[in-house]
């Protein structure tokens, strides 16, 4: 807890957000704050949603600055837990506290990746839990991609997902040997 108080159970302040709550109050008990001034910001990491092939986005918000102006903050994220900022994949959103929404984009298809939002002034960077997701396979369609079911299996690795178009394909002895979906496209729109 961040603060205290004359009157025990009165006030506090958590770690991880920034609410104080009154379970009891009259003029005979006071308030004492201590004030914590030059330490690294407070951050939560909330959700990832949007998640594509390629990106996805990140909500987080910097509770607290840490008693110095922040000067970046964003996400950063690896396909290992507990990404730092030495990485190259991270985003500088913005200054200041409050809530952020990040882009993440570059991410490779059917991986697991862990993402964590940062801030940081002039005491260092603080950083939100670590969550993790997965990007979605890759996508292959018939005819928009391959003229043909059989060159859409061939080309095609484990885990992904093959859509055909309505129409008439002709095929004979298609050998599947990977694990993947093939779908029809009236099956997903309609």
């Amino acid at each position: 807890n961040w603060w205290s108080s004359n009157y025990p159970g009165c006030y506090f302040v958590t770690n991880y957000e920034t609410r104080i709550t009154k379970s009891y109050y009259s003029d005979d008990h006071g308030l004492s704050v201590r004030c914590v001034k030059n330490s690294v910001p407070g951050v939560s990491t909330w959700a990832i949603s949007s998640v594509t092939q390629t990106s996805a986005l990140c909500e987080s918000n910097v509770l607290y600055d840490g008693g110095t102006p922040i000067t970046t903050r964003g996400v950063c994220w690896s396909t290992s837990p507990n990404p730092t900022v030495d990485l190259t994949t991270k985003t500088s959103d913005y200054a200041g506290t409050g809530i952020i929404i990040s882009y993440l984009n570059g991410l490779a298809p059917g991986t697991t990746y862990y993402v964590r939002a940062y801030a940081t002034n002039s005491a260092g960077t603080g950083y939100g839990l670590a969550l993790s997701f997965t990007t979605a396979q890759s996508i292959l369609k018939v005819p928009a991609d391959f003229p043909t079911i059989a060159q859409a299996v061939e080309a095609a690795e484990a885990g992904d997902t093959i859509i055909i178009s309505p129409g008439s394909y002709y095929a004979n002895n298609i050998t599947i040997n990977k694990a993947i979906t093939i779908s029809s496209e009236w099956r997903l729109t309609g």
